[in-house]
């Protein structure tokens, strides 16, 4: 399968999540949420990689970049479920989908030297008109 299938595939499932945040933040606390998401995925993760078999020991340095990663990932969520109770999703989940774009490309010019091409610019000036025009 291609990049293509598991990222429409990754839509879909991540729209699905946002979408029922909204509605569950209002009979929980949005970060007990995440907390009850991760454990979820946590059990599930590990089901799967005993079924494939793979290794899941890490050395020292491999730890300590997931356990970054996780931070960042965790308190990116954090602040993004939040907002998504505080505001409109239909502003929110947009407004985050477009910074997160702009981060990548921007690191993926100024770190991973990556070519700025032509239609990345157009879909980013595209992308941040979307977001003028949802706000105003």
């Amino acid at each position: 399968m291609d990049w293509f299938f598991y990222a429409f595939l990754a839509t879909i499932i991540q729209g699905l999540l946002v979408f029922t945040i909204k509605p569950l933040s209002s009979l929980f606390n949005p970060l007990m949420l995440l907390f009850m998401q991760y454990f979820g995925g946590l059990i599930f993760a590990l089901i799967y990689a005993k079924i494939k078999g793979f290794n899941l020991k890490l050395n020292k340095k491999e730890l300590l970049l997931s356990l970054l990663s996780g931070f960042l990932v965790s308190t990116g969520l954090s602040f993004y479920y939040l907002a998504i109770q505080l505001g409109q999703i239909s502003i929110v989940s947009p407004l985050q989908s477009v910074g997160i774009m702009l981060m990548h490309a921007l690191l993926g010019f100024a770190v991973l030297k990556e070519k700025l091409r032509l239609k990345v610019v157009l879909g980013i000036a595209s992308s941040i008109l979307c977001i003028i025009l949802l706000t105003i």
